[in-house]
C-alpha cells in the first residue's frame, strides 16, 4: 500500500509511526514550513518533520499547496492513500482526487461534532464527558466528508488535552489502519455527516487562556485541563502573568464578602484559594512570569500576596 502522509502536530506522529508499523509504504510526507516557536523565537521543524528525518522518509513543505509544480510531484507517488492527520492547511480539490482509492482524514472527535482545528481541546473545555476518533473520506469541505469509521471515547475526569491527545491518537491510528483495509477490499461503508449536528471548534490562540473568574468554578477547571499544555491558563497578579497549571475545587463557607477574582486566602497552611463565579478554586500548581514552575507551596514561601488583591 503507497501513502502519502500530510500532518504537522504531535498527533500525526503518533499516527504516522503505525502507519509505517503496520507496513505501508510511505512514499513521501507533507508537512508545514519551520516556524519560529519557544521563548526565543528559534526557527524550529514540526514533530512530523523531525519523526520523518527519523525514519528516512523524503518530506515537502510546499509554501502553497495549490501551486501546480507541488500537485504534479503529488502525481508522481502513484499514491493509493493520501493520509491527511492534523496537517493544518486544507486540501485543494485538485489534490484529492489524486490518490488511487481516496483521501483519509483521521479527526479527534465524533464528528460531525467538533470539526475544525482544535476538537480536544473544545471537548474539555465544554465539559464534555465522551469524545473519540473518526476517519473520512475527505472532500472539499472542512471535516465534512463521509464517515468510514469511528470510535467513541469517555473523557476521564483528569484528563487534559495532553493526555487525551495521547489516547485519541492511539485510536485513530488503529481506525486508520482498519479503514485502509477495508477500502482496499472494497467492504468500507460510506455514511454521510448530518450536517444540523455539525459543532465547531476553532483554532486556539493565547488570548483564549486567560481566565474569566465570573464564569463557574467548574467551567473555570475544565477551561485549565483543556488548555493544558498549550496555549495554557493564566491571569495576572499585580501586573505579571500567572500560569495556572493546575487546581482544584474549593468550598469555603466565608465567601460572600469576595468578589470573583479576589484572594481569599494565600499561605502554606490554608493554599491559594481564589473567588469564583459560584465559589472558590485553589491553585495547586503555578507559574509566575519569568520564573519556573512550582508547587504552590513553594510559590507561596518566596512571594507574599494580600487577601482580596483582584487577579486579572
Amino acid at each position: 500500500m503507497n501513502i502519502v502522509f500530510f500532518g504537522t502536530s504531535q498527533f500525526a506522529v503518533s499516527v504516522l509511526k503505525r502507519l509505517k508499523i503496520s507496513g505501508c509504504s510511505i512514499a513521501a510526507i507533507v508537512t508545514q514550513a519551520d516556524k519560529k516557536s519557544g521563548r526565543y523565537l528559534k526557527i524550529a521543524a514540526s514533530p512530523v518533520k523531525e519523526e520523518a528525518a527519523r525514519l528516512g522518509i523524503p518530506v515537502y513543505q510546499p509554501l502553497d499547496i495549490t501551486k501546480e509544480e507541488f500537485i504534479e510531484s503529488l502525481k508522481s507517488f502513484g499514491a493509493d492513500f493520501f493520509i491527511v492527520v492534523s496537517f493544518g492547511k486544507i486540501l485543494a480539490k485538485e489534490i484529492l482526487y489524486i490518490p488511487r482509492f481516496c483521501c483519509l482524514n483521521v479527526h479527534a472527535s465524533l464528528l460531525p461534532r467538533y470539526r475544525g482545528a482544535a476538537p480536544i481541546n473544545w471537548a474539555i473545555i465544554n465539559g464534555e464527558d465522551k469524545t473519540g476518533a473518526t476517519i473520512i473520506k475527505m472532500n472539499e469541505d472542512m471535516d465534512a466528508g463521509e464517515i468510514v469509521l469511528q470510535k467513541e471515547l469517555k473523557i476521564k475526569a483528569d484528563d487534559t488535552s495532553g493526555t487525551l491527545n495521547d489516547r485519541l491518537a492511539d485510536i485513530g491510528a488503529e481506525l486508520l489502519i482498519e479503514a485502509i483495509e477495508l477500502i482496499q477490499k472494497g467492504k468500507a461503508h460510506f455514511k454521510k455527516q448530518n450536517e444540523e449536528d455539525a459543532t465547531f471548534a476553532p483554532k486556539l490562540t493565547k488570548k483564549d487562556g486567560e481566565v474569566d473568574w465570573k464564569l463557574d468554578t467548574v467551567s473555570i477547571l475544565n477551561k485549565i485541563r483543556g488548555l493544558k499544555p498549550w496555549p495554557g491558563t493564566y491571569s495576572f497578579l499585580k501586573g505579571r502573568m500567572l500560569k495556572i497549571i493546575s487546581a482544584e475545587a474549593k468550598s469555603d463557607k466565608d465567601l460572600l464578602r469576595f468578589s470573583p477574582g479576589e484572594v481569599v486566602t494565600a499561605n502554606e497552611n490554608t493554599g491559594f484559594i481564589v473567588k469564583t463565579g459560584d465559589g472558590a478554586l485553589s491553585v495547586l500548581e503555578l507559574q509566575l512570569e519569568g520564573k519556573k514552575e512550582m508547587s504552590v507551596e513553594l510559590f507561596l514561601r518566596g512571594h507574599k500576596v494580600e487577601v482580596g488583591i483582584k487577579l486579572g
